[in-house]
């Protein structure tokens, strides 16, 4: 019996202060999956901005977050992505999705020349192949 083997993503929320001074305070979501190369953003939402200094309603706040977390949440299920883990709020942060194994590229002719694959006739008038007045 083989065992299933899955790749993890997690998504994170991510709210920080920017601007040149600051003041400017962004929400945004980001999906990143891990693998033994490193850490890769593969999905992230629009981002959500307002003053600091000017209370935001909770409930725009909640709204926002709740979409842009929707969003991101959406794109990995459409992909493939199934939830395995949720935060205090019961919002899904966690995601796998199963490996497959990779078949091995069949191995193509390399071209004889370089501009073989070019279609002359639709390319810049310059890339056309020019015959050479003989003498």
């Amino acid at each position: 019996m083989s065992e299933t083997k899955h790749e993890i993503a997690q998504i994170r929320e991510i709210t920080h202060e920017v601007g040149r001074f600051g003041g400017i305070m962004r929400l945004l979501f980001v999906a990143e999956r891990t693998t033994h190369e490193g850490t890769e953003t593969i999905a992230m939402s629009n981002e959500f901005e307002w003053q600091k200094d000017k209370k935001v309603p909770e409930q725009e706040l909640e709204r926002a977050t709740r979409k842009l977390h929707n969003m991101v949440l959406q794109s990995l299920l459409a992909d493939g992505w199934e939830p395995i883990g949720t935060d205090e709020k019961g919002r899904v942060m966690a995601l796998r999705r199963t490996l497959v194994a990779e078949e091995p590229a069949e191995k193509t002719e390399e071209p004889s020349e370089p501009d073989e694959n070019l279609s002359w006739g639709i390319t810049a008038p310059w890339r056309r192949e020019q015959k050479t007045p003989s003498s």
